[in-house]
């Protein structure tokens, strides 16, 4: 059992319980609209979620008998994320793991509600200080042309783990239609923002920046600076530096937006 080679690490460990029949039971139960799910429980017909309970309670007693005291057990459908103990599992996991991964978690994690799509939107916003001073460094550096291949190459790929994380690009999108029934087109039709939905390339970026009248001012200030004497490199890093928090933070601010509005499309 995978219990007993768990529990000798002594490490503080949840067991998600998922069984793929429940998620067959459910389906066909809502297709066949005899029963309502709403919150985590089920009014009308409650065989599914009952037996999938009974199940929960077996395991239960099965890690008291393996050793552990309070077995953590939560039951979740990869169907119905936002149903049953899955909510309960995040804040779980919230709660007791290191904040490396705590944070790479809860980017992963599918916006099941309003919450998430916060929490994310805090933890991005949190390391854009960081991405500003790689960018400053870059821009320290005395060759022409070399700090805006930096940010280009550092933007496409920090804006390209904010899409992910939200749940924009393309493959989630789809896979959020498929779970939720609601088409694709009508998900893209709530989104503003350019780059999500979309490949993220430097081409894109740099047609999303024009269009940001005093972001793009900063960078021709950025490139114009580091030719005064003395002091440009100087005043050519703190630009950069400013350019780059603007852009990441206008940018993200969009997508957590857009997010929020597919989830009240696809789940609200």
């Amino acid at each position: 059992m995978l219990a007993e080679e768990i529990i000798p690490t002594a490490r503080v460990t949840t067991f998600p319980n998922q069984k793929p029949w429940m998620d067959r039971s459910i389906r066909t139960a809502v297709n066949a609209r005899t029963a309502s799910y709403n919150a985590g429980l089920a009014t009308g017909d409650m065989s599914a979620y009952k037996a999938a309970s009974y199940g929960v309670h077996i395991n239960f007693q099965c890690l008291q008998r393996q050793g552990i005291e309070s077995p953590q057990v939560f039951l979740v459908s990869s169907f119905e994320l936002h149903l049953y103990n899955f909510p309960l599992l995040h804040q779980t996991l919230d709660r007791d793991l290191p904040a490396h991964k705590r944070d790479a978690l809860l980017c992963a994690m599918p916006n099941f509600n309003p919450e998430i799509i916060r929490k994310k939107k805090q933890a991005l916003r949190s390391k854009v200080k960081y991405w500003a001073t790689l960018s400053a460094a870059g821009a320290a550096v005395p060759v022409p042309g070399l700090s805006i291949a930096v940010d280009a190459a550092l933007l496409v790929g920090v804006v390209t783990h904010y899409v992910h994380a939200f749940g924009l690009d393309i493959p989630s999108l789809k896979r959020l239609s498929a779970r939720t029934g609601v088409p694709y087109a009508a998900l893209c039709d709530v989104i503003i923002s350019p780059l999500a939905a979309a490949k993220i390339t430097k081409e894109l970026l740099l047609k999303v920046i024009a269009q940001l009248g005093s972001v793009a001012a900063l960078i021709v200030a950025e490139e114009v600076s580091r030719w005064i004497p003395f002091i440009g490199i100087l005043v050519s890093a703190g630009l950069s530096f400013t350019t780059t928090y603007k852009i990441l933070k206008l940018i993200l601010d969009k997508l957590a937006d857009d997010a929020q509005r597919v989830f009240e499309r696809a789940l609200g």
